[in-house]
């Protein structure tokens, strides 16, 4: 009597190293966006952050009426709102896929006049999200340790069966 010869192989398939691959860096840019809501956004609210990030000067009537009303000079903040906004209201990151790879973005909620932008006035929005190099840096740094730490993880291994039963 013959015995049927089976043989079982344990492998990853390269699908499945291609959806850890982008699991890890979906993880990574999401924690890069929550990074720079903790981290970028609230020196954008401080003092020297106009000459820091280059952003266009405001009048001088402005930047009196907001001394006289709010006692301080500090950029892309009037009221104080859009930067309670900015700064407490943590928003989930979302990545999607696109044609050259994938994006992340952080829906920030902001007053509307952020992006009421009239041609000789401040783009507020752009000076917002400007981001330094050093900054992207310290972001990229963020993504890298994710995507080590994500791709460390172990995985449940695929069995194949080939041969006879």
């Amino acid at each position: 009597m013959l015995t049927p010869f089976v043989k079982r192989i344990v492998y990853d398939a390269p699908e499945d190293d291609a959806k850890r691959i982008e699991t890890a860096l979906r993880a990574g840019l999401g924690k890069a966006t929550q990074t720079w809501q903790k981290d970028v956004a609230p020196r954008h609210f401080r003092y020297g952050a106009q000459g820091r990030y280059g952003y266009k000067q405001r009048s001088r009537k402005y930047r009196d009426r907001k001394m006289r009303v709010y006692g301080h000079r500090r950029p892309l903040v009037y009221s104080g709102e859009s930067e309670h906004w900015v700064l407490t209201r943590r928003a989930q990151p979302k990545t999607r896929r696109t044609r050259v790879g994938l994006t992340a973005t952080l829906p920030v909620v902001v007053p509307k006049y952020f992006f009421m932008y009239r041609g000789s006035g401040p783009d507020k929005y752009a000076e917002l999200t400007a981001t330094l190099p050093e900054e992207y840096e310290q972001l990229f740094q963020g993504v890298d340790a994710v995507i080590e730490t994500e791709l460390q993880k172990p995985t449940r291994p695929r069995r194949k069966h080939i041969g006879h039963p």
